[in-house]
């Protein structure tokens, strides 16, 4: 992975958009672009098919009852549409809802895997687009990946056992302006807003609403341990600013 050849990546990608509302070019442009190598579409009730390993039990609400719909659904808010081809790799993940959207479109070689994504998260429309690139290894397993946007460089890299089970994922957020920075953290606020609705839609117990403010450093450093037992994953332990806590555990 190369930082400076996906901010070259993201240039191209606003040289072809010209004047067009970023959206519409994602929509227009990109979309049938990609669509075409699609040839079937999957439900979900969460981000489940995300490329990064245990994603789902890092930031889902309600990881244990994540997964793919049998049939599609009669609302769709927060459910997540993807479009596979012929491998069952996932070309197109999409999710719709009134105040925001996100969509990621996927190229698929032999050592990686080309995102370019676009994000909208609140009522005021303020979107952006990043692209990404996910590392495999020569036996497929996914040993890193990274997002760049205007205002951020996202980088994880993966530890496994001898059984090829994610052990250990360091995650380095590095933001590269204040402002951009405030923006991020207003729209996380308007994130934990939503998904405490969402829990309490779906009859789970919420809990306070963590403060969110600017971020102590320009860089932040994440690092999860994930256990196994016989039975699978039992949890996920996050160390960050000295301290550690538990992001997931599995429900007995």
């Amino acid at each position: 992975m190369n930082q400076e050849d996906l901010r070259e990546r993201l240039r191209d990608y606003e040289l072809r958009m010209e004047d067009m509302p970023l959206y519409d070019f994602f929509i227009e442009v990109l979309m049938p672009e990609y669509a075409e190598k699609v040839v079937r579409w999957v439900w979900a009730n969460d981000r489940v098919m995300d490329l990064r390993p245990l994603w789902i039990q890092r930031e889902s609400t309600a990881p244990d009852i994540a997964g793919i719909l049998s049939l599609p659904p009669l609302d769709k808010q927060y459910k997540w549409n993807y479009g596979l081809d012929d491998d069952g790799r996932v070309i197109v993940a999409r999710q719709e809802n009134d105040n925001d959207s996100d969509l990621s479109l996927y190229e698929h070689f032999d050592d990686r895997v080309e995102g370019v994504h676009y994000c909208c998260y609140d009522s005021n429309s303020t979107h952006y687009m990043m692209v990404s690139e996910c590392e495999r290894s020569d036996d497929g397993k996914v040993i890193g990946n990274m997002v760049v946007s205007g205002h951020e460089v996202d980088t994880e890299e993966y530890e496994y056992d001898s059984e090829d089970r994610v052990v250990r994922i360091t995650r380095e957020r590095n933001f590269l302006n204040p402002e951009a920075e405030m923006e991020r953290a207003q729209k996380l606020r308007a994130d934990l807003e939503r998904l405490q609705q969402r829990r309490a839609d779906l009859g789970l117990p919420g809990g306070a609403l963590r403060s969110v403010g600017l971020a102590k450093s320009d860089v932040i450093v994440l690092e999860y341990a994930a256990s196994y037992d016989d039975k699978g994953l039992t949890n996920i332990a996050l160390h960050s600013d000295g301290n550690d806590k538990i992001v997931y555990q599995r429900n007995k």
